[in-house]
């Protein structure tokens, strides 16, 4: 859960280092840029309950698994934004929803699937190296992306990301196929 942890927090950090990129390429404000990392926000902030209720109701582990590859999508997505022509804000506005949304439910799953396959007097441990994957990925976005999006352009660098995501999340996968508790 550590490194689900932390490749979706590089999935929401990789735009932020595209940005810059992005902003001379279609020629975006800065204002609209903002729009674009706030949509991300919105989505997760109202979305994270409701999230928490399906890992109740779906199993954390199912959940979890459905966050990751719903993130690794549009993060890939996100690269196809720019053939959107003049609807290239409202098309990232609406993959960042995305993203948000499908981010939601990531650490209400997380302490489900830690309440049942840790031992209690491990689970706030457990828990702050979930939450500290998040710092992780979040810092090693730039060191992972930025020399990828200068040599090879951002489209690649937010694929690398989603395929990443997705390799990440078929390791996990199978090292949780037997954990008992909610799937």
């Amino acid at each position: 859960m550590v490194t689900l942890s932390a490749v979706n927090y590089l999935d929401r950090t990789a735009l932020a280092v595209a940005a810059p990129a992005l902003i001379r390429e279609f020629r975006l404000s800065e204002t609209a840029m903002g729009s674009v990392f706030s949509a991300f926000l919105v989505s997760y902030t109202l979305l994270m309950t409701p999230g928490g209720w399906l890992a109740d109701r779906c199993g954390a582990r199912r959940v979890l698994v459905g966050v990751a590859f719903a993130c690794a999508f549009f993060t890939a997505l996100t690269g196809l934004a720019g053939r959107a022509g003049s609807a290239v804000v409202l098309m990232l506005l609406l993959i960042r929803l995305g993203l948000g949304a499908s981010s939601a439910p990531l650490y209400p799953a997380c302490a489900q699937m830690t309440a049942a396959a840790i031992p209690a007097q491990y689970a706030a441990r457990a828990q702050a190296l979930i939450i500290a994957g998040a710092s992780l990925g979040s810092a090693g976005c730039p060191f992972l992306l930025s020399r990828l999006m200068d040599r090879l352009g951002w489209r690649i660098g937010m694929s690398a990301a989603a395929v990443l995501t997705i390799l990440v999340t078929l390791v996990w996968l199978v090292a949780t196929r037997r954990v008992q508790g909610p799937t």
